[in-house]
């Protein structure tokens, strides 16, 4: 795989590819803006760039400053996508409360791990609008909940059996509609179904990112 570097920010460095944008880590002197890199991990060039991965995102992602931060204190994300919407969520909170401390950071990545804090929680889902971030408590992990109240549009993300799952969903005027990464029991959907069609006139689920499924 090959990219541009398109921006880098201290030891991080942001390469652009068809499949969407990737963050590294650099060993060293990161290489520069515009230059073209082979991403390998069997490199048969002289000249090589040690990097690890840190990110690879399906599309293009937030600038390196903002991403920076908590790149810092969240070593390991259960999606990649989750640094792109906890970026969202500490902007909208910047915007109110100006410059954040390397504190509020430090209690973003406990609330986002471990679900504690209640207090955090609260008080950031109050200055964070339009972008929601909530980390609630379940047997396994947290259940994280991005929403985005300027599109309609929420993502929830939880681990079942030791397999992380996503629920990705939009909310219109008389109907929502639920994308899954796996379908739940027949018995749930029913009762999931049952729940949301007091709220909602249309219900509908859809299982999977490119895969053809209706369950109405």
């Amino acid at each position: 795989m090959e990219g541009f570097v398109v921006e880098t920010f201290g030891k991080f460095a942001k390469l652009r590819t068809d499949k969407g944008d990737i963050v590294v880590k650099v060993k060293g002197q990161p290489p520069e803006v515009g230059k073209l890199v082979r991403i390998s991990d069997q490199p048969l060039l002289d000249k090589v760039y040690l990097a690890e991965k840190v990110l690879q995102l399906k599309s293009d992602s937030p600038s390196l400053p903002s991403l920076e931060p908590i790149l810092r204190v969240i070593k390991r994300f259960r999606f990649d996508e989750d640094a792109v919407l906890l970026s969202q969520t500490v902007q909208a909170v910047q915007n109110r409360t100006g410059k954040l401390d390397r504190d509020f950071y430090r209690s973003l990545a406990r609330y986002y791990e471990t679900a504690e804090d209640e207090t955090f929680g609260l008080w950031l889902f109050t200055l964070s609008n339009p972008h929601i971030f909530q980390s609630l408590p379940d047997s396994e992990a947290p259940i994280h909940v991005y929403i985005d109240r300027s599109r309609h549009v929420f993502r929830i993300d939880f681990v079942k059996d030791s397999k992380p799952m996503v629920l990705e969903g939009s909310v219109g005027q008389h109907q929502i509609v639920l994308s899954f990464s796996q379908m739940l029991s027949t018995e749930k959907m029913e009762e999931l179904r049952e729940r949301l069609s007091k709220h909602f006139t249309i219900v509908r689920f859809v299982l999977g990112a490119g895969i053809d499924g209706l369950y109405a």
